[in-house]
């Protein structure tokens, strides 16, 4: 019998919790350090002082690891964006956007490298595997659909449905468009996906420093963008 055999399953159980804290904690470390390309095995190893070979136990490798720190990050983005939509006024469908749009942004000025696991350039060779990050990569925009999906008529604007609309549904395809309710609920789903970029697009412009170190003011910029993005969410000129 190993020496691991003869542990209790309870305490066995929670040294394995424990490793598996720590290595999310020395991985995301790492990737402040080094970057995602920089991230190895031997490195999270070395600094959790535990032998390569024996930190397989917990992961299979490079990119197991990798998949581990996503659905941390991920994870924990959902947590913070959902803990603040509970804190606003759930009939208020604008609020509750600009609460999960500055959710966003505090979280990602607290974890830029983070940020950029997720949201920034793919890692070359990695794919993630959908099964296991999908369920905590889309509980942001999970939300997102149901603060449009518990708006009220006085969240909306007046529903249009012009040329270019038709033809983005027509690209988004016939079953989404039947499982959102027909083409106007097809373009409020096309509404939510451009104002989750948008949104995306202006914390990643911060946390990548895309106007200089300096930038002028980042929150003004930052809000001005989120003002747009909830015109176009709502579908208000």
């Amino acid at each position: 019998m190993s020496q691991d055999e003869q542990v209790p399953t309870g305490v066995r159980a929670r040294r394995r919790a424990q490793v598996e804290r720590r290595l999310v904690e020395v991985g995301r470390t790492h990737l402040a350090r080094h970057g995602a390309a920089g991230l190895t095995v031997r490195g999270v190893a070395r600094d959790l002082q535990m032998a390569p070979s024996a930190l397989f136990r917990y992961v299979d490798g490079l990119e197991d690891l990798l998949t581990t720190l996503i659905v941390a990050c991920y994870e924990e983005l959902g947590d913070r964006v959902l803990a603040a939509d509970a804190a606003v006024d759930q009939g208020d469908a604008h609020a509750r956007w600009w609460s999960l749009a500055h959710a966003c942004r505090d979280w990602a000025l607290e974890h830029p490298h983070d940020w950029a696991l997720l949201y920034g350039s793919p890692v070359p060779t990695y794919d993630a595997p959908p099964e296991v990050t999908t369920p905590a990569g889309t509980r942001v925009t999970d939300l997102l659909l149901r603060i449009g999906q518990e708006a009220g008529p006085e969240a909306w604007g007046e529903p249009v449905l012009t040329g270019q609309e038709e033809r983005a549904v027509a690209a988004v395809g016939p079953l989404v468009t039947e499982g959102v309710g027909g083409p106007l609920g097809a373009v409020r789903l096309l509404q939510g996906m451009t104002a989750w970029t948008l949104l995306v697009g202006a914390v990643s412009a911060e946390v990548f420093e895309l106007f200089g170190k300096g930038g002028g003011d980042h929150r003004a910029r930052f809000e001005h963008a989120v003002a747009v993005a909830e015109r176009v969410l709502f579908g208000r000129a």
